[in-house]
């Protein structure tokens, strides 16, 4: 924290010293930054907590992993379901993402689904639902009424590292659902990334 205002939590994943110390002073200001040089140090720091956003080193093409949960609220109107809110914060996540590689896992909360003008936004910024492009075959991921799809796992591959992705929605019990449900409202999606 910092003057008052909590800042996100990033973990760096890199094994060069002197590149996680340039990386460290370079984003300090923005984020309260955690350093691992090896997997065994990210996982530990992994389970130790949460971070919006990692790094990771994977030689010549660094990827950007985010997470994103979008206000399911907004202003009054039942038409709107909050796209006006959301199309906002949308704006202001994708100033954030700059990377020309970026995996995105997010509950958009898209009330109006991909109708929404935060959906849109995603789309002109590069962000598909898998590579090759493919759009979700399930009906929904939020297990309550009504049914949407909210959840989704995007790519940006503007310098064509990424060979393929490949998301699966998870589907623990089909009687998992309503009052029984266990664990979360929402279906878990599971992302598979092959790179070149």
């Amino acid at each position: 924290m910092e003057n008052g205002v909590k800042k996100d939590r990033l973990l760096i994943i890199e094994d060069e010293a002197s590149v996680a110390k340039q990386l460290k002073w370079a984003l300090g200001e923005a984020y309260e930054i955690a350093v691992a040089g090896e997997a065994h140090t990210a996982r530990k720091l992994l389970r130790a907590g949460a971070f919006a956003v990692a790094t990771l080193d994977l030689g010549p093409r660094p990827i950007r992993l985010a997470s994103a949960h979008l206000d399911p609220r907004g202003p009054v109107g039942h038409k709107w379901l909050g796209a006006a809110g959301r199309a906002v914060q949308m704006r202001h996540l994708l100033e954030a993402l700059s990377d020309d590689t970026v995996v995105l896992g997010a509950d958009l909360n898209l009330g109006r689904g991909r109708a929404e003008p935060a959906w849109r936004s995603l789309q002109e910024a590069g962000f598909r639902f898998g590579v090759p492009p493919v759009l979700p075959g399930w009906r929904h991921t939020y297990h309550a009424l009504p049914r949407l799809v909210l959840d989704y796992i995007m790519v940006r591959d503007r310098r064509g590292v990424v060979a393929g992705a490949r998301v699966h929605r998870l589907d623990e019990d089909a009687a998992d659902r309503g009052p029984t449900v266990f664990g979360s409202d929402h279906h878990p999606l599971l992302a598979r990334i092959d790179l070149q």
